[in-house]
């Protein structure tokens, strides 16, 4: 028998799937994050990486609806800008 042959293959450890699509699914993976640190399922370094990563990730969906916000006060001052210059009010 050669080397190769008595060679047993260790598969990577898996990582779980952390869905990031909406709000909900980035909150919920965030928390599981936070268990697995807890069960010492992951180390310190993972954890300070995985909290960073989502931490910046999440600040996307605050930036977008940041945007909508400012978009929906937008056409709210348009639409009192219009009812002012016809003297409605």
């Amino acid at each position: 028998m050669s080397d190769k042959e008595n060679e047993t293959f260790v598969s990577p450890p898996v990582f779980p799937r952390f869905p990031l699509n909406t709000i909900e699914q980035t909150r919920r993976s965030f928390a599981r994050v936070i268990r697995m640190y807890i069960k010492k399922k992951i180390g310190r370094e993972e954890y300070r990486d995985l909290v960073y990563g989502l931490s910046s990730y999440a600040n996307v969906f605050k930036i977008q609806k940041d945007l909508e916000m400012a978009d929906m006060l937008n056409e709210i001052q348009e639409k009192l800008d219009a009812i002012l210059a016809k003297g409605k009010i």
